[in-house]
């Protein structure tokens, strides 16, 4: 039996048997402050359940010494090794007696925090913050069986392939690592956040319920910075659309993140108020100015827990720190892991944080990935000027993406979060200051790319989860009157996309889509070896999984909108291409399709096609359109490809350029089915703002007021047209209190991009609630809903 031991008495315990969390939350229960309550399972736990274990392969005989050589390129030989150590770890029960007598010991709590305390020796303690920052805290039930599963989960981390890969990289090995786990009994949590005192201020960042909301990026908390000699404060508000919360106790055992906490958005009273009551300021304030010099430079995370009905309190939960522990004896000191929030190390580069994520990985710094592709021995941290349509496969085999240009709305960015992959942008001559070959973090939610140098102390990133995969919860079973589309332009982000409370794309993003099928030629080249039939074949096949995929659900087709610098780095390109000085305003969207009717005409062909086939859930937007003359042009070549006479089709134009304020009625009048107003271009022109330019960054605004009179007059004059229309920029999500605006002004879509899809359900969800309630019940909207949103 291994006893839990109490962070109030383990001030007699060596540090490696309860690792740095353990010991400094005890340091602190001890010295006073108000400590999240809670026991450790030490290190020997860990090994005495590691030698129950039976290791059937024969790779695996002498675990835990792990003596054999991984080849850390080869990805499929990591994972094989990782999935058979931590399949034994969960298939493994622990001794009968273990999780019920450390339930007893916690007070049989409804709920539980599990956080990991490492430990590793002074001659390897240069790797302890990055290996920290590979766990995440787990969550779960009250329950025995809960508690297993969750603690092993914990345990089975340390095999994960990407640590595998570290251990190997940095020459640690695993016997001179030692994990405990400081067990927490958790009560409802009505806010948290970080706190860290510098000699004249407390800093401050807090959002609602638990910090997951933080971890995870899916809110931005409020500020705070309070002089401590006269108290001052000054305060910002963060965006707190999204919060997560304990679930009510139930009969259950279930350690599964559904099952522990949900997600819910925030009302949007509440998105506008302050996380923290100013007596709640005063009293965490407090709580700082008390902390002694040792732990001045900590940063703290904290919870405000409930206590009772009416009474809540500050409790300390976490410790990112880069100093020794206080009264630590000497043999043990050692730095802690960064800051969760401002990591300390060596940052070698800052631009926009574009794609939430860290990762670890060498970097590959070339001009053209084309013409200097990257080894494909393993994944590398892409740093190139920016993301052209051309680079999309190499961008598939990468952990991160770098660029010198861009912003939040740049191609990069997009599609980055599109795949999931960590990207800062707007990284000001990052070609020169990486170099190839150099082993570095990526952290796309700060913006910083860190050095990982192995003579020096590193960060810890941390994030936070349960056992189970953290979602937002699919908010679809009641419906809404603004239907919820999906931008995409990768066929590899179906799967994620296609079974959820989604009701179509509402932007198949071209050029994203089928620049691989050119193969790095240009479209003339094509055109000129007669191979137009193979060209159509490809843009056919290519369109179609998306059209099936998401069948009877609408899927919108942007027309290819190519630019020039795009084009001219293609094979045959530069003698086909005219350099222009602005691109963003020279030969593109439509105007283009009309100059080069051969590619528009097989893109219309592709379409016809694949409606033949009974796909006739197609619709086709045409891409900056700047008068009503160009979309009479297209109009003319949609109807000899014999689109206009299929029942089901739509042609839509994309709102983007100013003009459309005045004109739209004239575009009705000349056949326009629809608008999809693009906040990313219509506010660049607008407010004269390159969204690509990082020095303009702060400028460019969908939340302008122009920006906003703007979108909104175009959706009220629709429906003044009976004309349906969306809105398929970032400006939804970066700012949802627009939403209410948009309902309000009857919007017909939002169309948001993956990771957005939930959160955006239960905002519009919370607008119309808000908005009918205004009504007194009637939807404004009952006579004229378009015909669109019957489908």
């Amino acid at each position: 039996m291994i006893p839990l031991l109490p962070l109030a008495q383990t001030q007699n315990l060596a540090l490696p048997e309860v690792g740095y969390q353990g010991l400094a939350l005890s340091h602190l229960a001890q010295s006073g402050y108000p400590v999240l309550p809670g026991s450790i399972i030490p290190v020997e736990g860990f090994r005495q359940f590691l030698s129950t274990i039976e290791w059937q392969a024969p790779l695996l005989q002498s675990f835990p010494q792990l003596d054999f050589q991984l080849d850390i390129n080869q990805a499929d030989q990591l994972q094989q090794i990782a999935h058979l150590i931590q399949q034994r770890i969960v298939q493994t029960p622990l001794p009968v007696t273990w999780s019920e007598a450390w339930l007893a010991q916690c007070a049989n709590a409804a709920y539980l925090r599990l956080l990991p305390s490492l430990w590793v020796p002074e001659t390897v303690s240069r790797d302890l913050g990055l290996l920290e920052g590979l766990l995440t805290v787990q969550f779960c039930r009250g329950a025995a069986p809960a508690l297993e599963r969750s603690v092993k989960a914990l345990w089975s981390q340390l095999f994960e392939a990407k640590t595998l890969f570290f251990w190997q990289q940095s020459g640690l090995p695993f016997e001179e690592v030692q994990l405990a786990i400081v067990v927490q009994p958790l009560a409802a949590v009505r806010a948290s956040g970080f706190l860290q005192m510098t000699p004249t201020h407390g800093i401050i960042q807090a959002t609602y319920g638990l910090s997951h909301s933080l971890y995870e990026g899916h809110s931005t908390p409020d500020y705070y910075e309070v002089s401590r000699r006269t108290g001052h404060i000054e305060q910002h508000l963060g965006a707190k659309s999204y919060a997560y919360y304990l679930r009510p106790p139930q009969p259950s055992d279930s350690a599964s993140a559904n099952e522990a906490f949900k997600g819910t958005a925030i009302e949007m009273a509440r998105q506008h108020q302050f996380a923290l009551s100013p007596t709640d300021l005063q009293t965490l304030m407090q709580i700082g100015q008390q902390l002694t010099n040792s732990w001045q430079t900590a940063v703290l995370e904290w919870m405000l827990i409930k206590t009772s009905a009416r009474q809540t309190q500050f409790v300390l939960s976490r410790v990112f720190d880069q100093h020794p522990i206080p009264d630590c004896p000497p043999s043990h000191s050692r730095p802690m892991a960064g800051s969760a929030t401002t990591p300390h190390g060596r940052v070698l580069a800052e631009g926009v944080g574009a794609a939430t994520g860290q990762a670890i990985a060498t970097a590959w710094v070339t001009h053209d990935l084309s013409q200097d592709p990257p080894p494909t021995d393993g994944l590398h941290l892409l740093v190139i000027p920016e993301l052209q349509p051309k680079h999309l496969p190499w961008l598939h085999q990468a952990a991160g993406l770098v660029c010198e240009r861009g912003g939040m709305t740049s191609h990069g960015a997009i599609v980055a979060r599109e795949l999931n992959l960590p990207a800062v942008v707007g990284v000001d001559q990052a070609t020169q200051l990486l170099q190839s070959g150099q082993t570095l973090l990526i952290d796309g939610d700060l913006g910083r790319i860190y050095e990982v140098d192995p003579r020096q102390p590193q960060p810890a990133i941390p994030t936070s989860r349960s056992d189970g995969a953290l979602e937002p919860e699919q908010g679809g079973s009641s419906p809404l009157a603004t239907q919820i589309w999906v931008n995409l332009s990768q066929a590899g982000t179906i799967e994620r996309v296609q079974d959820l409370a989604v009701d179509g794309v509402g932007l198949l993003r071209s050029e994203w889509l089928l620049m691989d099928a050119l193969e790095q030629q240009h479209p003339s080249r094509w055109m000129r070896q007669g191979r137009q039939t193979e060209l159509l074949r490809r843009f056919s096949q290519r369109i179609e999984v998306f059209a099936r995929a998401f069948y009877p659900r609408p899927v919108w087709y942007r027309a290819l909108d190519l630019r020039s610098p795009d084009l001219a780095m293609l094979i045959g390109g530069a003698h086909m291409e005219t350099p222009e000085a602005n691109p963003m305003l020279g030969l593109r969207g439509v105007a283009r399709s009309l100059g080069n009717r051969s590619l528009f005409t097989l893109e219309l062909a592709a379409l016809a096609a694949l409606a033949e086939e009974g796909l006739d859930n197609l619709r086709l937007l045409l891409p900056f359109v700047r008068s009503v003359h160009e979309f009479q042009g297209c109009r003319q070549l949609i109807q000899r490809a014999g689109l206009l006479n299929l029942p089901q089709f739509q042609v839509w134009i994309m709102a983007e350029v100013p003009s459309i304020l005045f004109l739209l009625p004239d575009y009705v009048e000349a056949g326009v089915q629809g608008i999809a107003i693009g906040t990313n271009d219509l506010t660049q022109l607008l407010l004269g703002v390159d969204r690509d330019q990082p020095t303009l960054a702060t400028q460019f605004n969908e939340h302008h007021p122009v920006v906003v009179a703007a979108v909104n007059q175009l959706i009220r004059t629709a429906r003044a047209l009976d004309l349906p229309c969306s809105v398929c920029g970032q400006a939804p999500v970066r700012y949802p209190d627009l939403i209410q605006g948009y309902v309000a002004s009857g919007v017909t879509a939002l169309s948001v991009e993956v990771n957005a899809l939930m959160q955006t359900r239960q905002w519009v969800s919370q607008a119309e609630e808000y908005w009918l309630a205004s009504l007194g019940g009637r939807s404004p909207y009952s006579d004229a809903m378009p015909e669109t949103q019957a489908e």
